[in-house]
């Protein structure tokens, strides 16, 4: 094995560092908002949007699109269907299986969470302008297909 010197490894200047540093700073801000202003955590609000978006879904075509865990979708879920956000009626094709879509109270809550994610969204856009905003996502498109 081979020994790296300090001076020529610096771990700020690594893009995948640099780049879980700045989500998790988009996160904590998106957290406070939902925490303080829909008592929601990130993750239940991604669970909601994807629902809205691509539903009715099973539990783990959610956990797939929300890039969570089967157990941390499922355990959401049965928290949104008992506070009435979430219906869950049979799969057509399996009986195993159910299909979830949001109820009017689900819907209503979804749509409060949409403007924090464009409110911040918008802060991003506006500390980097539009050029380097579309600059950074071709990069990130870029990245992820490399990775996959």
């Amino acid at each position: 094995m081979t020994e790296t010197r300090d001076d020529e490894f610096h771990l700020d200047e690594c893009l995948g560092y640099r780049m879980l540093i700045t989500m998790n700073a988009i996160t904590a801000r998106v957290a406070n908002r939902y925490s303080r202003e829909l008592g929601l955590e990130v993750h239940e609000g991604r669970i909601l949007t994807v629902i809205r978006r691509y539903g009715p879904l099973s539990t783990g075509e959610i956990a797939q699109r929300a890039h969570l865990s089967k157990p941390k979708a499922s355990r959401t879920i049965q928290l949104f269907i008992a506070r009435g956000l979430v219906h869950s009626q049979p799969h057509p094709d399996d009986n195993r299986l159910v299909k979830l879509t949001l109820t009017p109270r689900g819907n209503a809550l979804h749509d409060k969470v949409v403007p924090i994610i464009l409110e911040v969204e918008a802060e991003l856009s506006e500390a980097i302008g539009a050029p380097m905003r579309a600059t950074m996502m071709s990069a990130l498109d870029s990245i992820r297909e490399r990775l996959t």
